[in-house]
């Protein structure tokens, strides 16, 4: 199944999963360049839980594609999102609870050189559709 993500822009060596994702990278090195952001880290790895030999289970974890740093020490967890799937929304799910959303998780859709929440986007969109159907 396509998610309109193919590993193709390749940037500093490095080959990202998606257009969106390898945009959103030059914009945390712009930011960066302009001390808007301390530093930046590439798929940070957060433990969902550990491997359980007793239930037969491997280690579940969540792969995020930037944990921002600001100047003032807060850090932020980002992930890019053309389509969120059912692996991606439990696994969503599964890092707020655990981790009590610290650091903020936040997905990011559709960059256009500013941030659109994934979910506000959905919202928005979804409000579009129901007054559309409405006024017909």
């Amino acid at each position: 199944m396509s998610f309109h993500n193919t590993k193709s822009k390749v940037i500093d060596w490095i080959k990202f999963d998606s257009t969106l994702e390898a945009n959103y990278y030059e914009h945390l090195k712009v930011l960066k360049s302009n001390k808007k952001i301390k530093s930046f880290t590439l798929q940070p790895v957060f433990t969902l839980f550990d491997k359980s030999k007793e239930l037969w289970l491997r280690a579940m974890t969540y792969v995020a594609d930037f944990l921002i740093e600001y100047p003032d020490g807060r850090t932020e967890v980002i992930d890019t999102k053309w389509m969120a799937t059912e692996v991606s929304n439990l696994k969503r799910k599964l890092y707020m609870f655990i981790y009590k959303n610290d650091p903020p998780l936040k997905w990011i859709c559709k960059f256009q050189w500013n941030r659109v929440d994934y979910f506000e986007n959905n919202k928005r969109r979804n409000k579009s559709k129901k007054e559309k159907l409405l006024s017909d």
